[in-house]
């Protein structure tokens, strides 16, 4: 057990900074990952809607970037009124306003988040 207490308070004073994140490397922004959309359906936001009855196809069809962006998010806002109040939901409505200045994400703001969102990935690549 001695050896345990001394490994257990050498970790202890170790710092740790946890840095995870689902960010877009810029590599994948300049191969054209760069759609609101697409992210906002790439990880765990998709798998909340997908239980609320969002379609695998429908899911794809709202993630096409060649489509119109208010179209592709009048096929998740059903959904995405399930979901604003998990955590992840939570975060990114959070997040747009905080970085966008956006009052959350629903239909009446994601084409500005879409264009400010571009805005941003324009000047940083």
């Amino acid at each position: 057990m001695e050896v345990y207490e001394e490994i257990l308070d050498y970790i202890r004073q170790i710092p740790v900074i946890d840095t995870h994140e689902h960010l877009v490397h810029s590599e994948d922004l300049l191969q054209g990952r760069d759609n609101v959309l697409q992210e906002f359906l790439l990880h765990f936001m998709s798998s909340d809607m997908i239980s609320t009855g969002l379609k695998a196809e429908t899911l794809g069809t709202a993630r096409d970037k060649k489509r119109d962006i208010l179209g592709r998010w009048e096929l998740i806002e059903p959904h995405w009124e399930f979901c604003r109040h998990t955590g992840y939901g939570r975060v990114l409505d959070d997040s747009v306003r905080a970085i966008h200045g956006i009052d959350g994400i629903r239909g009446s703001t994601i084409e500005e988040f879409g264009e400010n969102s571009g805005r941003q990935t324009d000047r940083d690549t």
